[in-house]
């Protein structure tokens, strides 16, 4: 098809760059309209929403209809006409980012540290309770507690209700599974699902004293885990991934319920 640019180079010499492909119609016969049946329209275009200097958009969140991004080790939040602030610094200027947000606060894990950022007070924190985990690199968020898996752990730590900052020593639970240390939480609607590299598991707010979540139950560990952290993420209602078993290759996943 000459409207695509295949796999082999000697294939196709046509690249569809901001271009989309459109049937031009037939009459009543069945002959197309013009002299290609298919014919290439350009997109309308987009506009600058900001040109900020920086090198590495490294994430982002919309949050309560604000756009927050991390460039390089700033934290910055844009207003509707795209001015940003510079709200926060981070001790990385690379390497994967992960945000989650409450009620009035924004959480962010950069592998080495976490940060807090409280929306009503507009106070960015670098959070220093001595019971925070380490090395955090996954956050998500659930009935206003922050959930936070480390590098090399089964360990999930929860923060204190409403509070980003502040972590108890037993406010904790840990990932089912052989050994398969956590690589991904995401909540979606009032399930939290562990990602490991290869197994998972789905947990619950059961109100439990000390740490409120704790596993679904029998059926809610699935013999499929995450090949790529970054990847997780919702649409339609479902949380979708490129997921990968100790018995299979890497395939995009869909879960659902």
């Amino acid at each position: 098809n000459q409207y695509f640019k295949m796999a082999a180079s000697d294939q196709s010499a046509t690249d569809l760059i901001n271009l989309y492909l459109e049937e031009s119609g037939k009459d009543k016969e069945g002959r197309p309209f013009g002299k290609y049946p298919v014919i290439a329209l350009p997109t309308p275009g987009l506009t600058t929403f900001n040109t900020g200097s920086g090198s590495v958009v490294r994430a982002g969140i919309e949050h309560r209809g604000v756009a927050y991004f991390i460039v390089d080790n700033k934290f910055y939040s844009y207003n509707s006409s795209g001015t940003r602030t510079e709200r926060g610094t981070l001790n990385t200027s690379t390497g994967n980012i992960q945000l989650a947000s409450i009620s009035n606060q924004i959480e962010i894990v950069d592998g080495t540290d976490i940060y807090n950022y409280n929306t009503g007070s507009t106070v960015f924190t670098t959070v220093s309770d001595a019971d925070r985990p380490s090395n955090p690199v996954t956050v998500t968020a659930q009935d206003e507690t922050f959930l936070i898996g480390s590098t090399n752990s089964l360990v999930i730590a929860g923060s204190d209700v409403a509070d980003g900052t502040s972590f108890a020593a037993l406010s904790f639970g840990s990932k089912k599974g052989p050994g398969d240390y956590v690589n991904c939480l995401i909540s979606n609607k009032e399930l939290v699902y562990i990602f490991g590299d290869y197994t998972s598991d789905v947990w619950f707010n059961s109100g439990a004293a000390t740490f409120s979540f704790e596993s679904v139950g029998p059926g809610s560990f699935i013999h499929y885990g995450c090949a790529a952290r970054q990847s997780v993420c919702i649409g339609m209602n479902n949380v979708f991934l490129l997921a990968q078993s100790k018995t299979g290759g890497k395939q995009v996943v869909r879960m659902q319920q």
